[in-house]
């Protein structure tokens, strides 16, 4: 990945953020993070200064940027458990390598079915595994 960096600025933070641009709400994190307008924060964004000149997110800024991401993922991953019903199936998912195929279809039985704690993941594991 190439990093531009001028004058200790990152200005290519749009580019490293094209996968989340369109979910986040950047006005929302110039303001409770930054305590900046969303402008302000579009212009770090594209690495131009507010008189267009080359701007960008300092190394302190990005490192703000940084923390407000990880912890909107924090509260994402929170909301998110938030919608499972007390005893709700659960996804398990691991890497089938090592168990022959008869087994993997009682791995895939246990698996599927409603878990209440974790010695039956333990058991269905212990099943499928190759001798």
């Amino acid at each position: 990945m190439e990093v531009k960096v001028q004058q200790n600025v990152i200005t290519d933070m749009r580019k490293r953020m094209r996968d989340i641009s369109l979910s986040v709400s950047w006005r929302e994190i110039a303001n409770t993070y930054f305590n900046k307008s969303s402008s302000w924060f579009y212009h770090k964004l594209d690495g131009i200064d507010g008189n267009g000149g080359v701007g960008g997110f300092t190394p302190e800024e990005a490192e703000t940027l940084y923390g407000a991401l990880n912890d909107l993922a924090d509260r994402l991953r929170r909301a998110a458990e938030n919608i499972k019903a007390p005893g709700e199936t659960y996804s398990v998912f691991c890497d089938l390598a090592g168990y022959n195929t008869s087994k993997q279809n009682v791995l895939h039985f246990l698996l599927e079915k409603k878990v209440t704690d974790d010695s039956q993941i333990d058991e269905g594991l212990e099943l499928g595994k190759e001798e």
